[in-house]
């Protein structure tokens, strides 16, 4: 009978681990134009996702607590709009927001790698979790100087 944890196939495994992590690794070899393409479709794709919740959002954070409010929870505010209004309301708007969305997350994607190579590779370890930190930060700062503008507008 064969010990499935016996000490000979843990090496094994460790290797197999750094293998995959390092075959992980080298898949961001597209660049800039790759990161700023796969920033915007995912930003323009998370937005108009989300927008229908988004909008109930907005609207539950406008109701007056002395009246008790139109909305009590996200899915009667769907329910609601969608009975009594009609359902293109939950999307007023979202050409504003996708048009702003791909930009503000080209430059996100964009950002967040630059900065964790030039962190990595002069400053920090590459994969350091400050590197994460500080290459986030700034990605979120350069995000939000595009999407606050947009947010307050929609």
């Amino acid at each position: 009978m064969t010990d499935l944890t016996s000490k000979s196939l843990m090496p094994e495994q460790k290797h197999f681990a750094i293998e995959e992590y390092d075959d992980y690794a080298h898949l961001n070899q597209g660049g800039v134009l790759a990161n700023m393409v796969a920033g915007a479709a995912a930003g323009i794709v998370e937005h108009c996702t989300m927008y229908p919740v988004d909008c109930i959002k907005t609207r539950m954070m406008m109701q007056l607590p002395v009246t008790g409010g139109v909305y009590r929870g996200v899915l009667e505010g769907l329910r609601s709009v969608i009975r009594n209004e009609t359902p293109r309301n939950l999307f007023r708007g979202i050409g504003f927001v996708a048009c702003g969305a791909g930009p503000a997350h080209a430059c996100y994607y964009t950002t967040y790698e630059t900065i964790k190579q030039q962190v990595g590779e002069f400053i920090l370890d590459p994969e350091s979790q400050l590197t994460y930190a500080v290459s986030g930060a700034f990605a979120t700062l350069v995000h939000d100087l595009f999407m606050t503008p947009v947010d307050a507008v929609k």
